[in-house]
């Protein structure tokens, strides 16, 4: 399921500003993806991120995953939880 949503997902898209005219224009660039690595974006990726779950994992455990599947860590944690 991961693999054909890395293949069928939405483009980044930004605004772009002209040097010269200062005129604003909507760019579009393709999902970015480097191997096996796909950048997760919040905005673009929602399908996703709503299936993010928390996994708790007490200070010292070691965990192990298929590194295929969507993963992050996060700078901090402040739940109640782990």
């Amino acid at each position: 399921v991961f693999h054909q949503w890395s293949q069928t997902r939405q483009p980044s898209t930004f605004t772009k500003r002209d040097k010269k005219s200062g005129r604003k224009s909507l760019v579009e660039m393709p999902a970015p993806c480097i191997g096996e690595y796909t950048h997760i974006r919040p905005r673009e990726d929602g399908e996703v991120m709503t299936a993010v779950q928390h996994v708790p994992v007490k200070a010292g455990s070691a965990v192990f995953w298929d590194n295929r599947i969507p993963h992050a860590n996060a700078y901090r944690n402040d739940s109640e939880i782990a």
